[in-house]
């Protein structure tokens, strides 16, 4: 079985977590299955030919016209197809706010979902694939809340590598108190404020690119996280990194890493994720 994926950067040399959740699938394939990969600027390209199911990523920054092409051409190949989903819509997490959908290229909210260029060839894309591959099971509500209802849905989350992400040094040997991730939107300026309240000094990662050793050395020199993001949040791998690696969490509490149950559940889950993934594109 041929199987193509499809995604908007290049996650085999990336490092953000929409990223993550699919290298470790495509690494990984079972016996059997061959797998290919292209990114956003081959979309149009090339057609979609010779392929057994495709596996269509995030395409938050392929541009609109792109999208609709890559409906188009699906539909035309009768080539079916799985979405697999990181984020797309967000929203105010603390709020009554509309979920919204981020532009494509410099993340700033806009909008109500139905007023957006991007939602009805974004709900096509949802709704025609063959399922969904949702990374929690508050992400599969966040997208039923706005009407996108794919036939078939599954959730599969993010495997995390407890070999690399693991408890190193004693807690209360590490240097620093505690992080939070840099931007508003992120939760900096609630991180700050509750990490003041609690009389706890705090540092704000505004780094990016390290890589998975490199993250796990960042958690154990700190004791507490604090993530209050104002999006809304549809997995939360920094939060299960920081936890395997001793760092208490002060988070969120509708975070959608507790909708698998407890932050335990959540590790056992991502411990799962591999053959979730697969199983469910293969079903």
């Amino acid at each position: 079985m041929k199987i193509l994926f499809l995604h908007d950067y290049d996650f085999r040399h990336t490092t953000g977590g929409a990223e993550l959740n699919l290298r470790y699938a495509y690494n990984n394939p079972p016996e059997g299955v061959e797998v290919s990969f292209l990114y956003n600027k081959n979309v149009i390209r090339r057609r979609l030919i010779g392929y057994d199911k495709v596996i269509v990523g995030n395409s938050r920054r392929f541009s609109v016209s792109a999208v609709k092409m890559l409906v188009k051409i699906l539909y035309e190949e009768k080539t079916p197809y799985i979405k697999s989903e990181h984020d797309v819509m967000w929203s105010d997490d603390r709020g009554a706010s509309e979920l919204v959908f981020s532009t494509p290229m410099d993340y700033k909210i806009v909008g109500k979902p139905k007023d957006n260029d991007w939602y009805l060839p974004t709900k096509m894309l949802f709704e025609s694939a063959e399922a969904v591959r949702f990374l929690s099971p508050k992400h599969e509500l966040i997208f039923s809340a706005v009407d996108i209802l794919p036939s078939k849905s599954f959730i599969a989350g993010s495997y995390i590598d407890k070999s690399i992400f693991r408890n190193i040094i004693a807690w209360e040997k590490r240097p620093y108190d505690a992080f939070c991730k840099h931007g508003d939107f992120w939760g900096e300026a609630e991180g700050k404020r509750r990490a003041k309240a609690d009389g706890i000094n705090i540092y704000v990662l505004a780094h990016r690119g390290l890589d998975a050793v490199g993250m796990a050395d960042f958690y154990n020199t700190y004791k507490y996280f604090y993530d209050f993001p104002e999006m809304m949040t549809t997995y939360g791998r920094a939060v299960l990194e920081a936890y395997l690696c001793g760092v208490k969490l002060n988070v969120i509490e509708n975070h959608a890493i507790f909708s698998f149950g407890t932050i335990d559940d959540a590790v056992e889950n991502s411990q799962n994720a591999i053959k979730d993934f697969w199983d469910g594109v293969l079903k």
